[in-house]
């Protein structure tokens, strides 16, 4: 009987160490699906709901030139065409010029080109840069402001466009890099 036993182990050893394999895999397998089901973290409750809203650095402004990665726009006080990776918001001089959402006031500079900017640094790596404001501004660097914050007012035309008519020139910079205003401000017309 033991000699029966070992001769059909011998002649069925492929299908049992198969067998063997199969019921060890589909163990580890079950094991690894109960563990990381356990693992995974319930959502937080106090997760912020409220929508997002930012605004426009001149109220009730014209968009005189729209923002605008591909295409090249005429710049006529440079006589050249170029890539315009911001807003050109119309404003008369001593206009207020609003923060477009809550941040921090982190860099004021003034130039000959852009006449005085500010930069302002707001929550997962934007910040909104307001250039062609009066040098008097209303704020000052490492300031918290509020969106709709009047944080300075308009100067006279920028040097670097002193073909067009008094503006702000607006950004918004992503991660280092200029995106387009429209993806987070309701702007209800461009150019």
């Amino acid at each position: 009987m033991k000699e029966k036993l070992l001769l059909n182990i011998k002649k069925y050893k492929n299908y049992i160490l198969m067998t063997l394999t199969a019921v060890i895999v589909l163990a580890v397998i079950l094991a690894l699906a109960l563990s990381s089901s356990s693992s995974v973290s319930e959502p937080s409750e106090n997760v912020n709901t409220t929508p997002v809203n930012f605004v426009l650095p001149i109220s009730n402004c014209v968009i005189t030139k729209g923002y605008n990665a591909e295409e090249l726009q005429y710049n006529s006080t440079l006589n050249c065409w170029e890539i315009h990776k911001g807003l050109d918001l119309l404003a008369t001089v001593g206009d207020e010029v609003l923060a477009c959402f809550n941040g921090k006031v982190t860099n004021i500079y003034t130039n000959y080109l852009e006449g005085t900017t500010i930069e302002i640094t707001h929550e997962d790596g934007l910040v909104s840069r307001y250039q062609g404001l009066n040098s008097n501004t209303l704020v000052n660097v490492n300031d918290e402001v509020n969106v709709g914050q009047s944080i300075g007012t308009v100067a006279n035309v920028l040097e670097a466009e002193g073909e067009e008519e008094s503006h702000v020139h607006f950004e918004l910079i992503k991660n280092g890099e200029k995106v387009d205003p429209a993806n987070y401000i309701q702007i209800s017309s461009k150019d």
